[in-house]
């Protein structure tokens, strides 16, 4: 609140705040008040302009969705959704889902106020509804404004469930059981929907039953038998759809995650293993179900937070699963596999990503869909995080036309923050051998120009750009622009306060001033 205008103390504070809101060991959630929200609130309205400083608060305010006190807080004010969509509004891809996440763990009392906006699973925002939501408020523009709240709202009661208690190791979820019609979704009605992501919700009914390892345990058991098509299941599509669709939803509360995917506190990972096995063995059953795979990319993305589980998804076929859908022609699939690729590399050797053709999958599906922002952003996130572990996947995506792709797409959304951060960083891991350097700085040196000066305040994009000047520079034959110069004495001057920046444009500068080859400074 002192430094309020301030954006890199803002930033500072709430990735402060991420990081202390829940305690991994203890699984306890902080527990946040009515004034402290309306700071974080504030802080986002003073810098609804910076990307880092809303990503890192929307990640706080999902972080404080996972204690039910906290639900009835965020619950009661009036600017929150507002807020939130608002800055969705003017960063688009910039949050990796967390907004939508937020948004659904909200009441439902509170998530009617977004006009259906956080209805769409795949984050993207509908222009009509936008301009419905945008049109329907103002947001404050001082503390004074924020503070003037109404009373407490009036909680309504809640929806009857329709999943009855019984003896908890005898969950059914045939396709036409009673969870079936209780998480079905608007559309077809010929066949039940699959869950939808509202963690919140689906949490107080699955604790219903007693406990989410329980109900994890039986719906392994159901998958692996019941509804196994070679077994004979009758509906057994629609009956998997809706047992992975909890799963995921699962995923989405922080404490029924733990419970489903963290072990059970001793280092069991068992039953986390199997968990991830049989989505792999789901995602090779099912490659033509839409809802089934993208329901599975979410739910190993999720299990990447555990470096375990990362080596079991890269050693159980998940590479390949993955791999395989990134090749998709619905983009929507293709950018779902390419984030779940991103999170689990990690856990691989260059060997894993070689032999499941990892790289041609990267290259393949940005080939394929140019036009999708979201494939281009976690294809260029997924270059960036693979080329990292080897030099020889460089090489590889290099070969492919990676950089040159990157490239192509820095250019197409030049007004995309998130894709110059992502684009730059890719193209920088790519130079970094001596043996690429040409090709990558010939292909996007001057995409990377445009993208550090579309966005000089950004600190990621310029601390990005500035590094990859850098080491383009000490290649002269790279084609360095003259105005690129002036670029970099603007940055040092925009952020003459941020001794990283500072350090990194100047190192830029010294490889910049003199040029060897033709004795000239």
């Amino acid at each position: 609140w002192l430094h309020l205008n301030n954006p890199a103390l803002s930033q500072m504070g709430l990735a402060a705040l991420c990081n202390i809101t829940i305690k991994r060991e203890y699984k306890e959630v902080l527990r946040i008040s009515e004034d402290e929200l309306e700071i974080v609130l504030q802080v986002m309205l003073a810098h609804r302009n910076i990307r880092v400083v809303q990503s890192n608060a929307i990640q706080a305010l999902k972080n404080f969705t996972f204690s039910q006190s906290n639900l009835e807080v965020l619950g009661k004010d009036e600017h929150l959704v507002d807020t939130v969509l608002a800055a969705r509004s003017v960063h688009r891809q910039g949050f990796q889902g967390r907004d939508e996440e937020l948004l659904m763990s909200l009441p439902p009392w509170q998530r009617k106020t977004t006009s259906g906006i956080c209805s769409n699973r795949t984050g993207h925002l509908d222009d009509s509804s936008l301009g419905k939501s945008r049109s329907n408020f103002s947001l404050p523009s001082s503390a004074a404004a924020a503070r003037s709240r109404p009373g407490a709202v009036a909680v309504p009661s809640s929806e009857e469930s329709s999943v009855k208690k019984g003896n908890n190791t005898s969950l059914q979820l045939s396709y036409n059981s009673e969870l079936g019609s209780a998480y079905s979704h608007s559309g077809d009605e010929s066949r039940p929907g699959a869950v939808m992501g509202n963690p919140s919700l689906l949490q107080d009914k699955i604790l219903h039953f007693g406990g989410s390892r329980d109900v994890a345990d039986r719906i392994m058991q159901f998958i692996a038998v019941e509804a196994d098509p070679r077994n004979g299941a009758d509906g057994s599509k629609y009956s998997v759809e809706v047992a992975v669709g909890m799963l995921r939803s699962m995923c989405g509360a922080y404490h029924t995650k733990m419970e489903l995917l963290g072990g059970d506190g001793t280092g069991d990972m068992c039953q986390a293993k199997k968990v991830v096995k049989t989505i792999v063995a789901q995602m090779t059953l099912y490659p033509n179900n839409d809802r089934i795979v993208e329901d599975s990319c979410a739910i190993l993305r999720e299990s990447a937070e555990f470096d375990l589980l990362r080596r079991t998804v890269c050693r159980c076929g998940g590479l390949d699963q993955l791999a395989d859908v990134a090749g998709s022609q619905n983009g929507l699939l293709a950018s779902a596999a390419l984030r779940a690729l991103s999170a689990v590399v990690s856990g691989a050797t260059s060997s894993d990503l070689l032999s499941s053709r990892a790289c041609e999958a990267v290259v393949g599906a940005m080939e394929l869909h140019p036009d999708d922002v979201a494939v281009q952003v976690w294809g260029a996130n997924a270059t960036w995080l693979m080329s990292a572990i080897d030099d020889v996947l460089k090489e590889s995506f290099v070969g492919l036309g990676g950089a040159d792709l990157i490239a192509r797409a820095m250019d197409r959304f030049v007004a995309c923050e998130t894709m110059q951060e992502k684009g730059i960083g890719a193209v920088w891991s790519l130079a970094v051998p001596v043996g690429t350097k040409r090709r990558v700085g010939s292909a996007a040196v001057g995409s990377v120009i445009n993208g550090l000066a579309a966005f000089p305040s950004s600190c990621q994009v310029v601390a990005n750009g500035l590094g990859c000047l850098k080491c383009f520079s000490i290649d002269s034959g790279t084609g360095w622009f003259d105005e690129a110069i002036e670029l970099v004495y603007s940055c040092l001057w925009l952020h003459l306060n941020n001794p990283s920046l500072s350090q990194v444009g100047l190192a830029a500068l010294c490889n910049i001033t003199i040029k060897l080859e033709s004795n000239e400074v």
